[in-house]
């Protein structure tokens, strides 16, 4: 079972965001989906679930400009929510291969004079969580400076106040997190990384889930990282793209971006002879086809390297926890939204769902569309005169 945390997504309706959080949900495949800050209300909810084909949604319609928590869920899982806020969502979760217990969300206050009411919160939230429980969300508090770089040093007393809920809630930390930071924005004085998001739980969850595992993914269109549980070793594929099959020629929309491909077609068709005889035509137009289809595997071997080093190298610019490479994020970033802009078109076009906007994002949606069409389209053999097949 995976649970991924997008922390602060600070308005999804912004595309590049969605198309973040599309690609780490179609990546890894998640069970559940918590997010935080989508400034969205419970109908606009309602359709983010059913972009990212969940199928149950639980939403807290957002205050003013601001909030707005969500959670998601497929039929993998079953969850039944106890209680929800602007700054939490609580669910009993069960399934078929592990024991129920207790997830909530939370949010702490962003506001440091108001955030002692989010620890008052926690602590009734206890209350409601029997057994096995398991808390993952923004804090928006650090327990110690270790867990911050740049800026003033943060007062111990707010440290000690959420350390002392922690104690009170008897929660602990899980997972190998350490101290990556998990927040980066810039000020006046530089930027500054912080610890915010973390995963918290019983030691009861701790030892019914001994293999759970919590990872930071890369920065990706938004100040925080999100968060991803993995309940077993095994959890997570990085080889979730790996498929070949041999396709009738068409012309790929993708393509009239490239400058390479006019030029291969001008080269292409100029080296026939020039007669306008109509078997000349064919030779043309095959000679064309057979050099656009050995240009394409190339290219697309060219990009699905290139995409996966862009991905690798946000990756490890992020694990660098340095406020200095912020700028470096930021520029790797626009570079991995133009070749998921690219990859949206060619799935785009394989699923023949035209009528959809190429801002909407190759999605699951996307990749079931291609594949109901080629197993529609798919001759599995034929019956002769004689009825013999």
């Amino acid at each position: 079972m995976l649970l991924l945390q997008s922390s602060s997504t600070q308005g999804i309706g912004n595309p590049w965001k969605f198309k973040a959080l599309a690609s780490h949900v179609h990546r890894f495949n998640p069970e559940i989906v918590f997010l935080i800050e989508t400034r969205l209300s419970v109908a606009s909810s309602i359709q983010l679930c059913k972009k990212l084909n969940f199928d149950h949604c639980w939403a807290v319609n957002r205050t003013g400009f601001g909030g707005g928590p969500v959670l998601l869920w497929s039929n993998r899982v079953k969850i039944k929510v106890l209680e929800s806020s602007p700054g939490h969502i609580t669910g009993y979760v069960s399934g078929n291969d592990f024991l129920p217990w207790v997830f909530t969300g939370f949010y702490g206050h962003p506001d440091h004079l108001k955030r002692v009411h989010s620890w008052e919160l926690l602590k009734k939230i206890k209350d409601v969580c029997v057994g096995l429980w398991m808390c993952l969300g923004d804090f928006n508090e650090i327990t110690s400076n270790f867990e911050k770089k740049g800026g003033h040093v943060r007062s111990y007393a707010t440290m000690d106040r959420f350390k002392d809920t922690m104690d009170k809630c008897q929660l602990s930390e899980f997972g190998g997190l350490g101290n990556e930071m998990t927040w980066c924005s810039r000020f006046y004085n530089g930027e500054i990384m912080e610890k915010l998001d973390k995963g918290l739980c019983n030691q009861e969850w701790l030892i019914s889930f001994p293999n759970a595992n919590l990872k930071a993914l890369p920065w990706w269109c938004s100040d925080q990282k999100p968060l991803l549980v993995c309940f077993n070793d095994g959890g997570i594929d990085n080889k979730y793209w790996q498929r070949k099959r041999n396709s009738m020629f068409h012309f790929e929309e993708a393509w009239s971006s490239d400058n390479e491909c006019m030029s291969l077609i001008e080269k292409c068709w100029c080296s026939c002879d020039c007669s306008d005889t109509t078997q000349k035509l064919k030779e043309k137009i095959l000679n064309c086809d057979r050099t656009l289809k050995q240009w394409n595997i190339k290219k697309r071997r060219e990009f699905i390297r290139d995409l996966e080093v862009s991905r690798k190298n946000l990756s490890k610019l992020s694990e660098l926890n340095d406020p200095t490479h912020w700028n470096a994020i930021k520029d790797e970033e626009k570079r991995l939204n133009a070749l998921s802009g690219k990859d949206e078109i060619y799935w785009r076009q394989r699923s023949r769902a035209l009528c959809l906007k190429s801002g909407d994002k190759n999605t699951k949606y996307f990749f079931r569309k291609a594949s109901i069409r080629k197993k529609k389209n798919e001759i599995k053999g034929l019956i002769d005169n004689e009825g013999t097949w």
